[in-house]
């Protein structure tokens, strides 16, 4: 079991995303973790469904990532795959650029399922 490392978050800041609440950072998470972890389609379309039910973010851009950079996306996923961080207790290779890319098909997702709404 991995425990919390005591990263500066400093040094990972994205201004664009600050005015997120961290619970709505974490559901983002969720939802890319399960393609990171390739989890079952029935059970991303649970995170999903809930997330939209409950008013939870389920893109980039409603966190304030939407118009960022990948390149400013890349410092989140390096935050959030520092050593020690409890990411790495997922069944799955954690690396920046996995998360990073996990990030992005969770995105892509969330967005097809709000057009699907049209919301």
């Amino acid at each position: 079991m991995h425990r919390r490392s005591n990263v500066s978050l400093d040094e990972f800041w994205v201004p664009e995303n600050h005015h997120a609440w961290h619970g709505e950072k974490v559901a983002i998470g969720v939802q890319a973790m399960m393609f990171l972890a390739d989890q079952k389609l029935e059970l991303i379309d649970t995170v999903f469904d809930f997330s939209g039910a409950v008013g939870l973010p389920t893109t980039l851009a409603d966190i304030g990532l939407g118009g960022v950079s990948d390149e400013q996306r890349l410092i989140a996923a390096t935050a959030a795959s520092a050593p020690g961080e409890t990411i790495h207790n997922e069944p799955a290779e954690i690396t920046p650029q996995r998360v990073l890319a996990a990030l992005k098909v969770a995105d892509v997702e969330g967005r097809r399922r709000k057009a699907l709404r049209g919301a």
